[in-house]
């Protein structure tokens, strides 16, 4: 439903000239909050010019007219011009798609200063969106909530779904692989979309377990090892048996839940846990003997039966901030590791920059999901979802075509990057109590973040 409180335009113009008015003038009169009022069809008599567009144009406050080789021959757009200079001669809009004669339109066109998109369709929208933001009810537009370097939210996740579909295939396939990307390429908003995309499947059989090795503060084989097991039990427990992790040190088997007090699986489960807790957690202040290679693998081998035994068919481990362990294990280490854990339904994921996929990880895996920058597409993709959680609806982007081209070429699609300057720019387009994003807003925020975040825009 229209807003009975926006500005109202007329939009004069040539049927030959539709793709122009609604590619370029009618998203940037949205944009700014202006309702427009244009007719799809060409007009064929007097009588349907004088039932339907006399109507449309005594509705409107403002007139613009949009000019070409074509409109300024055209009776209809000749009679609505000559209705406009006679009862809205100071809000008259020449719009210039193409350079024309405007006298063989009306000889009044001349005198008014026209947008001029045939000689710079940059300055043009910016010219049509400043007088529409100076003319309308001029609040600022709203900043969206930009996650700047934090992990995306499911929900706000945007793009790589080639990225997404091909990681879940060499899981399902039983492939271990790479997770490729420079430093805030969104490996970890990937690595968190990929188990929410595969776990809220109907009849999903794929147990994801998430570790974040940046997180340990010591790292060799044996810590590996140790917390690869624990996150294993934790999630199992969570996913498998429906437990808090907290709830297995002091269970009582008499005690638990119903339905797993005669479970064996669970009942082994437990045994497990019990045993890996003596072997990772220190007593009394003596800390335990390490784990052992062997001991490692028997007790993984017995989880993945117990999943497999519940009607889990494969787990795959997420090892995410993976390029912590090049500087405490060898690569003959994970190498071994990995063929330790080669049995059938194990699948293990490195997430890691392209330096280390290249000197290290390529050793331990044939395949890989490789995080390239956005397309234009993807980048106003990622922008009209956050504008539209903002707004809270879905709408035309507030953000003019060359804005968003600067967006997209000056932060080079990195996701990261397109949100900083993104994020800026509006910032700057609400200090100036604009209703839209223009390409000056961009160029702003470009020179602010040089030198408030140097390390991703040098000069």
């Amino acid at each position: 439903m229209a807003d009975s409180h926006a500005k109202r335009v007329f939009v004069s113009h040539s049927h030959h000239d539709r793709d122009f008015v609604e590619n370029e003038v009618l998203s940037l009169l949205r944009a700014c909050g202006v309702e427009p009022w244009y007719s799809r069809t060409a007009v064929s008599t007097a009588d349907e010019w004088q039932r339907t567009i006399l109507a449309g144009l005594e509705a409107c406050s403002d007139f613009l007219v949009v000019l070409s080789p074509r409109s300024v021959e055209s009776r209809w757009v000749k009679s609505e011009v000559q209705w406009a200079t006679i009862n809205r001669p100071d809000h008259l809009i020449p719009v210039l798609k193409e350079p024309c004669d405007t006298n063989q339109c009306h000889l009044l066109l001349s005198l008014v200063q026209h947008v001029d998109f045939a000689a710079n369709p940059s300055v043009a929208r910016e010219q049509l969106s400043r007088f529409f933001a100076s003319s309308s009810s001029n609040v600022p537009l709203r900043v969206p909530l930009f996650h700047f370097g934090g992990v995306v939210p499911p929900e706000c996740f945007v793009g790589r779904d080639r990225q997404l579909s091909h990681a879940e295939a060499l899981i399902r396939d039983g492939h271990n692989f790479i997770i490729v990307g420079h430093h805030r390429d969104g490996k970890t908003s990937l690595s968190k979309m990929l188990i929410h995309q595969m776990m809220r499947q109907p009849h999903n059989a794929v147990l994801a377990v998430y570790i974040n090795v940046q997180l340990w503060p010591n790292v060799n084989i044996e810590t590996f090892l140790e917390h690869t097991i624990l996150s294993m039990i934790g999630e199992i427990c969570r996913q498998v048996f429906q437990l808090k992790f907290t709830a297995l040190r002091d269970l009582d088997l008499g005690n638990a839940p119903l339905g797993l007090r005669e479970d064996v699986a669970f009942r082994h489960f437990v045994d497990i846990y019990r045993h890996v807790r003596t072997r990772t957690y220190a007593t009394g202040g003596v800390e335990p003997k390490a784990f052992e290679k062997t001991e490692f693998q028997h007790r993984h081998k017995e989880l993945l039966e117990i999943i497999q035994a519940k009607g889990w068919n494969q787990c795959v481990v997420i090892y995410d901030e993976a390029n912590k362990l090049a500087n405490d294990i060898q690569i003959e280490q994970l190498v071994c590791h990995e063929e330790m854990l080669s049995e059938p339904g194990r699948v293990s994921v490195y997430a890691a920059t392209p330096a280390m996929a290249e000197s290290y990880y390529k050793t331990t895996s044939e395949h890989e999901v490789r995080l390239l920058p956005f397309d234009r597409a993807e980048v106003q993709r990622l922008l009209l979802s956050y504008w539209s959680r903002t707004a809270g609806h879905h709408g035309d982007l507030p953000v003019t075509a060359d804005a968003g081209d600067a967006i997209w070429k000056l932060t080079e699609g990195r996701p990261y990057r397109v949100q900083l300057l993104a994020g800026a720019s509006f910032t700057i387009a609400n200090e100036h109590r604009a209703s839209l994003v223009s390409r000056s807003h961009v160029e702003s925020a470009l020179d602010r973040l040089r030198k408030e975040k140097p390390a991703e825009f040098a000069s």
